[in-house]
């Protein structure tokens, strides 16, 4: 007799898993959660630093692409996040490998009022696989490194 009961168990069970899950065919009225992927404009990070393979429109890292390791040959983009500062700035970044060699670098005015500075590792076809950093300088003063792999 148990064993009748677990047989006829394991169909009803399945079927309240199955009807459980969804999929989201991209109709007219997509779910709550899916609508930031649909506008134009991905959100931003929240971090002040992020790194990622992908800028939105106004330079910042979009929170779907922040990642620390990166395809061999790609970009790695950086962008910081200058709503707090009150005052124009000096932002550079240097694009180092695991030896602290620069392999890439980059220095910009930033003006009061900006909201994102954005930089990119250019191509990193040249570069050896493994490990790397971005070293975020502000007027001069290295601020932050943000490690990161080329794959």
């Amino acid at each position: 007799m148990r064993s009748r009961f677990a047989v006829a168990t394991v169909p009803l069970l399945l079927s309240f898993v199955v009807m459980g899950c969804a999929v989201d065919r991209g109709g007219a009225n997509p779910p709550r959660h899916h609508q930031s992927a649909v506008t134009a404009e991905m959100a931003p990070s929240q971090r002040t630093f992020a790194l990622g393979y992908d800028l939105n429109a106004s330079g910042a890292v979009p929170a779907q692409s922040v990642g620390d390791a990166f395809l061999h040959g790609n970009e790695v983009f950086l962008s910081v996040d200058m709503t707090s500062a009150s005052t124009s700035q000096s932002v550079g970044v240097e694009w180092r490998d695991a030896s602290g060699n620069v392999m890439h670098k980059d220095i910009r005015h930033v003006p009061a009022g900006a909201k994102y500075i954005s930089f990119s590792s250019g191509g990193t076809g040249g570069w050896t696989r493994g490990r790397h950093s971005a070293v975020v300088i502000i007027d001069g003063r290295a601020v932050t490194e943000m490690p990161f792999v080329v794959m």
